[in-house]
């Protein structure tokens, strides 16, 4: 990839778009409940709950997963973590020792849905030629998701997605 926006990282170096796993961190391979009252109504405190992610625990069985994943997969860490805690989120994954290629945080100023950043963030990745095979997603649906063509389909409770091969439409991006 010759342009990499700020808040797309490389684990060690750049690689070349090739088959990949999308992987959130929040509630898929970190254990977030202790923070959860944070976001609870009726004040939600988005910027503690961000800020106590450092604390998470891993979630074992997903980090399992990831070591025994084909070492020619990519492994896409996509979250909408904001893109201030950074550092926290590279020291979260350097002390759990984590195996992924590409980090990729909600950029400065972004205030979408959780998935519609997610949704989008898919398009562009297949865009540049990411031949995306499945991705570990918690974002539970919302009353009246239809899966659409290109896009994942929502399974409960940790949703193994399988994301499906063609041509995906971009997504519509909501204006402020």
């Amino acid at each position: 990839m010759k342009y990499l926006p700020e808040h797309y990282t490389w684990h060690s170096e750049p690689l070349e778009p090739a088959a990949a796993v999308v992987v959130d961190i929040d509630g898929v391979l970190s254990d977030a409940s202790s923070r959860q009252h944070f976001i609870e109504a009726p004040r939600q405190d988005w910027r503690s709950f961000f800020d106590s992610c450092g604390e998470d625990k891993v979630i074992e069985e997903v980090k399992t997963v990831l070591d025994l994943l084909d070492p020619q997969l990519q492994i896409v860490l996509l979250t909408a973590r904001p893109h201030r805690i950074h550092h926290l989120t590279e020291a979260w994954l350097r002390r759990y020792e984590i195996r992924w290629d590409l980090l990729i945080m909600r950029p400065w100023g972004d205030y979408e849905l959780a998935r519609d950043f997610k949704e989008i963030t898919v398009w562009e990745l297949r865009q540049v030629g990411f031949d995306l095979r499945l991705a570990f997603e918690d974002d539970r649906p919302q009353r009246g998701d239809v899966p659409r063509r290109g896009h994942s389909l929502p399974l409960r409770p940790l949703r193994l997605l399988r994301l499906r091969v063609g041509v995906a439409r971009r997504p519509y991006r909501h204006k402020p």
